[in-house]
């Protein structure tokens, strides 16, 4: 059961390390200090079911129903690209003294929807999950090294996301920086905008 709990943790370490826009959502969130621990709370969750749902074997939902990913894949582009342009064409804040000492905040709510958009709106969110995670998991036929695989890799989702939240939050030097947020939205604007690109290739014209 140990050997398969650190299989689980590897592996998923593997994956989640990859820099996409579901975590450069979490590190933005943690620099300004924006409902943060819900970002992470809600990323692991989502990782924690969505390995649940390859490791009982129910990937095969997606092969059955292929247009699932063209739906997804829809969505999460056009998620990633309006998000983008509204970070890159939000007016400056000119009080730059108010903008370090109470940076503006999310409601918790648009926080929670924002978050399940970045968490699973991403076709190659499920092929991580679900078929690589989930499917390498779900060859176990014991049943306690599929749960013990299962909490490894979740684990590594949790710790990986809060320590990114809490590390992101510490760097109370960048934030004293003049228009610090502004920038840091405009950039992240611009990445979105590339991650949105990358999706689009990745999901409807490669192979095809």
């Amino acid at each position: 059961m140990i050997l398969s709990f650190w299989e689980g943790f590897v592996l998923q370490a593997s994956l989640i390390l990859a820099f996409g826009a579901q975590n450069l959502f979490v590190l933005e969130s943690g620099l300004k200090k924006d409902n943060h621990f819900i970002v992470a709370f809600i990323c692991t969750l989502c990782d924690f079911i969505l390995i649940l749902i390859g490791l009982m074997g129910f990937s095969y939902l997606f092969n059955k129903f292929p247009n699932l990913k063209v739906v997804f894949g829809l969505l999460g582009v056009a998620f990633l690209t309006i998000t983008g342009l509204k970070k890159i064409l939000a007016q400056k804040v000119s009080n730059e003294q108010e903008v370090k000492s109470n940076p503006p905040k999310s409601s918790k709510l648009s926080t929670v929807f924002k978050t399940l958009g970045f968490s699973l709106l991403n076709p190659l969110v499920y092929v991580d999950t679900v078929f690589l995670i989930g499917g390498t998991g779900a060859r176990f036929e014991n049943f306690n090294f599929k749960i013990s695989f299962w909490l490894g890799a979740s684990l590594c989702s949790g710790l990986w996301f809060f320590g990114l939240t809490y590390l992101s939050g510490q760097m109370e030097l960048l934030r004293d920086r003049p228009y610090f947020f502004d920038k840091i939205s405009k950039i992240s604007g611009i990445l979105l905008l590339v991650f949105a690109l990358k999706m689009t290739y990745l999901s409807f014209l490669k192979g095809s």
